[in-house]
């Protein structure tokens, strides 16, 4: 059962409009012909208490949170959500503070190119620059993917790619409420809908669309549950029954249970989509999940 400050934040998520604007591909479209998304800052508290630097590498910025004094050789890229269309917010600062805390470890944080302005094939050919750059320059360092929603997609995507491109490849792979097929079709997603206070179906689509651009909707690296997991680090995935892209999940687990590939699965009854981000116990609970598996 969820906790009370669990209810309340699921209660008050309507207010923020995003299913509302995510219920209608029209107007998703011209939500984004008038908007252009802008990151959250840097929360204070969060500039106080860890080392943060600003920093680009080619034509990807990205932010880098370390402890002031670190206590970990780990080397963790975080993938942001936000349905590829979006800019980091405060609560994926949240996580990547909580993570920071945690482990000790030093976070990188790419800010990839978002449509409707530009595809997958652009992100990728950036963030796997970021990727190999740490892989390869921290010899004494493991080196781990995280990302939550369309973040998730994004890393798994990446792995897949650099896999088939025989590069280094990270120690592990965790995704939160994990965005995977972004044709949004699994006739699951009509019940979870009825549940899911933050997101819609016809909006992930369009903005689905628009992250694939010339590719194929199903093409692996625009909705990676069509690629391969051969050879693939261990992945750990978390979802919740209140989400709709908890069927992304559940394929997810299914097709490595048929690969034999190694999987650890977290299931939140009546979470929401990347709760994790949230003040509520249950996102507690999932962050300290996540840190006891890449200890491993």
């Amino acid at each position: 059962m969820a906790s009370i400050a669990a209810k309340l934040v699921n209660f008050l998520i309507p207010l923020h409009g995003s299913k509302k604007r995510l219920s209608s591909q029209e107007g998703m479209a011209q939500y984004y012909a008038q908007h252009v998304s802008k990151p959250a800052p840097v929360p204070d508290r969060m500039a106080r208490e860890f080392h943060i630097s600003e920093d680009a590498l080619g034509d990807l910025r990205f932010h880098t949170v370390a402890p002031q004094q670190p206590t970990s050789a780990l080397r963790i890229l975080y993938f942001h959500g936000g349905a590829y269309v979006n800019e980091m917010v405060t609560a994926h600062w949240d996580i990547v503070a909580g993570l920071v805390r945690r482990l000790g470890a030093t976070v990188d944080i790419p800010h990839y190119p978002l449509a409707p302005m530009h595809t997958c094939t652009d992100a990728l050919v950036l963030v796997q620059r970021l990727a190999l750059d740490r892989l390869t320059t921290c010899p004494d360092s493991r080196v781990a993917f995280v990302g939550d929603s369309a973040g998730a997609g994004l890393l798994l995507a990446l792995a897949q790619t650099m896999k088939s491109e025989a590069h280094p490849l990270p120690s592990h792979l965790v995704l939160l409420s994990p965005f995977l097929d972004v044709r949004v079709n699994d006739p699951r997603q009509l019940e979870l809908a009825k549940r899911d206070r933050m997101l819609a179906a016809p909006g992930l689509r369009w903005a689905g669309r628009k992250w694939a651009g010339a590719l194929p909707t199903d093409d692996p690296r625009v909705s990676p549950i069509y690629g391969s997991l051969s050879g693939l680090p261990p992945m750990a995935v978390w979802t919740g029954t209140s989400d709709v892209l908890n069927t992304d999940a559940h394929r997810l687990r299914n097709k490595a249970a048929e690969a034999k590939h190694p999987l650890t699965f977290f299931e939140y009854a009546d979470m929401f989509h990347v709760w994790m981000g949230a003040p509520i116990p249950e996102a507690r609970n999932a962050l300290d999940e996540v840190a006891q598996f890449l200890r491993c």
